[in-house]
């Protein structure tokens, strides 16, 4: 009957570039070991993305501190505040600012401000 290899069947001569050699881009070889083994991978450059986190990181932390120094500002005021009062001071601060009720009475704003007062 027939063979059907790839040799035979002809699926393997389709491929044949008819690009001159020195129009055809070569990518970056990075080390030995991809020659020997047969393939060329381009090393990824993560710096790129890395970068653009710490930027958005860094955004968000000054939008953070500016926020925090309001929470501070208002809480330093009334520093006894308690129950239904200290409810109604995080609605205050939560007008101000716009960060919710609920992150202000978190970690990141209530217990760094009774953390630097020992309170």
């Amino acid at each position: 009957m027939g063979d059907y290899d790839t040799g035979s069947t002809g699926v393997g001569k389709l491929h044949i570039s008819f690009a001159k050699r020195e129009d055809l881009v070569e990518l970056p070889i990075a080390n030995n070991a991809q020659l020997i083994n047969g393939y060329r991978a381009i090393k990824f450059n993560k710096q790129n993305t890395v970068g653009k986190s710490r930027i958005r990181n860094v955004k968000a932390h000054i939008d953070y501190e500016k926020n925090y120094q309001i929470f501070k500002r208002w809480r330093d005021k009334y520093p006894n505040a308690k129950g239904s009062n200290l409810k109604r001071l995080y609605e205050k601060i939560s007008m101000e600012n716009g960060v919710a009720v609920g992150t202000l009475s978190g970690k990141k704003y209530e217990y760094k401000w009774r953390d630097e007062k020992n309170v």
